[in-house]
C-alpha cells in the first residue's frame, strides 16, 4: 500500500511537472504570437505613414506643376501685353516726331 501511495505520488508529481511545461510552453506561444502581433501592428503603422508621405509629397509636386504653369502663363500674357505696350508707344512716337 505504501508502495501503492508513492507511486500515486511520483504520477501527479510527473503530471503536474507535465502540466508546467506545457502551460510554459503554451505562455511561450502566447508571448510569440503577441510579439507578432506588435510587430504588425508597427508595420502597418510605418506602412499608413509612408502612404501619407507620399500622398503629401505627390500633392506639393502637383502644386508645383500647376504653379509653375501658371507662372508661364502669366510670364507669357505678360511679356505679349508688354510688346502691345512697347508697339503702342513706338507707335505713338513715331506719331508725334514724323510730321504726316
Amino acid at each position: 500500500m505504501l508502495k501503492s501511495i508513492s507511486e500515486k505520488e511520483r504520477e501527479v508529481e510527473a503530471m503536474i511537472a507535465g502540466a508546467e511545461e506545457e502551460a510554459e510552453a503554451e505562455i511561450q506561444a502566447a508571448r510569440q504570437k503577441a510579439a507578432e502581433i506588435v510587430e504588425e501592428a508597427r508595420r502597418g503603422s510605418l506602412e499608413e505613414k509612408r502612404v501619407m508621405k507620399e500622398r503629401a509629397l505627390e500633392a506639393v509636386q502637383e502644386e508645383v506643376r500647376r504653379s509653375e504653369q501658371e507662372y508661364e502663363e502669366n510670364l507669357e500674357h505678360m511679356v505679349a501685353k508688354a510688346k502691345k505696350h512697347v508697339s503702342e508707344a513706338v507707335e505713338r512716337v513715331i506719331e508725334a516726331v514724323l510730321p504726316r
